[in-house]
Order: structure tokens, then C-alpha cells, then sequence
């Protein structure tokens, strides 16, 4: 009986027949976002956040800051090449990593806990509180990060998370199959351009960078103040006009950690 599964030579032929197909479609999504209006607004808001967050890096924080930076130079590798559904799971994990440094650049014993323990997933033992702190759901660091942000005086980070949270909403939906199952097409290899939804992904993508670095910003004042003038010309250029309006009339951030 003849095998079923392909001879090495067969495999590799179908292989490099795969990455020629793929290439080919590729080059057509690149060509096309090279043009296009919206991708060149994706790519600014991308090297905005990135521009700010070199300025605010600092060995305390944990993870830190070149997680987020590597999510802000992976999307618009991922816009060009036609992956929208792939981008609102980074943009997830964006927030996600941010809270995550909040809470744990002020919690060293939960850090190593964290790293040393890969792959554990949620803790529901509460008999084993380091764990059980180390390894929650989102929510848990969303509240944390909430209350923490209580006593910030403009008032701006508590208003930056709640709008993250009504962000997160829409990512959660997109993270989840149901979209894909209820769909009765197959799935193309990249996402059909719609400039609506070109100019709706980057607004969203936008707004979670601008929400985000405002509280970092929050988190370490100090190192919010000492931002270069090109950090900061970003930085507004990121986030909402009256939040630029209350971080510079008054009292701004609530720690300084650098």
C-alpha cells in the first residue's frame, strides 16, 4: 500500500509552491497599503508610541517596556500584510502587558513567581496567595490598577482606564472564535482593505496606545517630566486634546519609580 503522506522531495516541492503563492499574495497587500492613507496614519501612530516609550523605559519595570515596543513594530508589519484580526489580539496583549507592569514593577515576589512558573495559566488556589496574585485573569489587574490610580490628581488615568475597558470589550470579541464560526465562507489568507475599517483600526489602535502611555506616564512621573521635547510632541499627539488640556493645567502622575 502506497503511503499516504508525502515523500520528503513532494513535501518540499509543495512547500516552496506554498511560499511562492504566499509571497505573491503578500506582495499584493504590500503594494496596495503602500498607498494608502490610512496605513501611513497606522504606521505614524506606531512610531509615535514607540518614540515615547524608548523615553519612559527603566530597569524597574517589570515586564517593562520592550514588550509593548515590539507589539508597536510587529503592527504595521501585520496591517500591511493584511492581518486586522491578528493586530486586536496584539492590541490585547498591549494592555494586557501594560497593566501587568503596574502591578508588577510593585511586586517583586509575584514577578519571579510569574517567570518562574510558565505555562500555569490562572491560579484559583487561594490557599497559595503568591501564586494566586501572580497569575489572575485581566480584570484583576484592571481593578488593582484602578484603585492604585485613585489619588492621581487630574484624574486623567482613572478616565484612561475606564476607556481601555470599553476598548478591551471589542478586542475580547475579536480574540473569541465565534466571529470565525459563524462565518459560512472560508477564511482568505488576508483580510480584504476597507478603508472605513482601516481608518476604525487605526483610530482603535491609536486610542489604546494614547490611553496607555498616559498611564504609564501616571506610574512614573519622573520620568514623564524629563520626556525630550519629541517624546512629548508624541505623546499629545497621542492622546485626547482634553487630556492634554488637564496633565498640563495641573498636578499630573502619582509615583516616581526611575
Amino acid at each position: 500500500m502506497k503511503s499516504l503522506i508525502l515523500a520528503k522531495a513532494d513535501l518540499t516541492a509543495e512547500v516552496e509552491k506554498y511560499i511562492l503563492d504566499a509571497t505573491t499574495i503578500l506582495e499584493r497587500s504590500f503594494t496596495f497599503h503602500q498607498k494608502s492613507e490610512e496605513f501611513r496614519e497606522l504606521y505614524r501612530t506606531c512610531l509615535a508610541v514607540s518614540g515615547v516609550l524608548s523615553e519612559m523605559n527603566s530597569a524597574r519595570l517589570k515586564p517593562g517596556i520592550k514588550p509593548l515596543r515590539s507589539i508597536a513594530l510587529r503592527i504595521p508589519l501585520l496591517a500591511a500584510a493584511g492581518q486586522s484580526s491578528t493586530i486586536k489580539v496584539e492590541l490585547r496583549q498591549f494592555i494586557e502587558l501594560t497593566l501587568w507592569t503596574i502591578y508588577f514593577t510593585d511586586h517583586p515576589v509575584e514577578w519571579q513567581n510569574f517567570v518562574g512558573r510558565r505555562g500555569i495559566g490562572f491560579s484559583r488556589d487561594t490557599r497559595k496567595p503568591i501564586s494566586f496574585a501572580a497569575h489572575r485573569e485581566l480584570t484583576a489587574y484592571t481593578d488593582y490598577a484602578l484603585e492604585y490610580m485613585e489619588v492621581e490628581p487630574s484624574g486623567v488615568a482613572v478616565r484612561a482606564i475606564k476607556k481601555i475597558e470599553q476598548d478591551k470589550r471589542e478586542l475580547n470579541s475579536a480574540v473569541h472564535a465565534g466571529h470565525i464560526a459563524r462565518s459560512p465562507l472560508l477564511n482568505v489568507p488576508v483580510d480584504r482593505f476597507d478603508p472605513r475599517e482601516g481608518k476604525r483600526l487605526t483610530g482603535l489602535v491609536k486610542r489604546i496606545f494614547g490611553h496607555s502611555v498616559i498611564l504609564l506616564a501616571a506610574f512614573d512621573k519622573r520620568k514623564f517630566d524629563r520626556l525630550p521635547a519629541g517624546a512629548r510632541a508624541y505623546f499629545d499627539w497621542l492622546i485626547e486634546p482634553s487630556f492634554q488640556k488637564q496633565i498640563r493645567s495641573g498636578p499630573f502622575g502619582v509615583g516616581d519609580i526611575s
